[in-house]
């Protein structure tokens, strides 16, 4: 499969990258200041990018700097293709420290070195099965006869050392799904509620579902 750079952002911990890997032919990438459009002859994928604002956020929670990609995908043929999305922290440093951060509905990765912590964040699969039940770019027929298990057959997304990489799983001709990613990081700092533990709001700063990011995103709307 070909890699297609999508954006590298610099965070306290070096730089992310969010990537494709696909084997479609004739990708073209087009991009403007709200989002980016990728046309291939099986695809069509629209990226839109945000930051998480301030009154996202309880108003104890603070955070250094954060974006989020939200992926839109539409199948046009039948033809099996071979599509992943790759973000990750790329060279990163040998103090480096990473590991997985789950919660409800969240797929977390907090990586962190003696000063800095970030957090990339998306969907878990109970949050996919939410949006498949109400056919919210989720095909239906992917979630038939989850449970809750952690069956690796209704996992898109796989935890690697500093970020995630999605398998797009096979669509049929004029199928939707939707996966999005966000990051947020910061100083390490103790909690003003618990002043014995880490400042949690990096990890708050991810954990958003895709109904949420649409009310706030209001340009989103009308072009999906």
């Amino acid at each position: 499969m070909k890699k297609y750079s999508l954006e590298k952002v610099t965070c306290l911990l070096g730089i992310l990258e969010i990537s494709i890997f696909s084997n479609d032919s004739n990708i073209k990438i087009e991009k403007d200041i709200e989002h980016t459009r990728i046309i291939s002859e099986n695809y069509s994928v629209t990226v839109y990018t945000f930051s998480v604002l301030e009154d996202w956020l309880w108003e104890e929670l603070k955070i250094h700097s954060s974006k989020g990609w939200m992926f839109y995908i539409t199948k046009k043929t039948d033809h099996p293709i071979e599509m992943n999305i790759l973000i990750e922290l790329i060279n990163p440093s040998e103090k480096l420290s990473s590991g997985p951060a789950y919660g409800q509905g969240l797929m977390a990765i907090e990586i962190s070195d003696r000063q800095n912590k970030l957090h990339i964040g998306t969907e878990g699969d109970d949050a996919l099965f939410w949006r498949a039940e109400e056919d919210d770019f989720m095909p239906q027929r992917l979630f038939e006869g989850f449970d809750y298990s952690g069956n690796e057959k209704y996992t898109f997304t796989d935890l690697i050392e500093y970020g995630f990489s999605t398998q797009i799983p096979h669509l049929n001709s004029s199928e939707k799904i939707y996966f999005h990613y966000i990051y947020a990081d910061d100083l390490i700092r103790p909690s003003k509620d618990y002043p014995n533990e880490e400042d949690y709001s990096t990890w708050v700063a991810v954990d958003f579902p895709k109904k949420y990011l649409e009310t706030k995103i209001r340009k989103i709307a009308n072009d999906v």
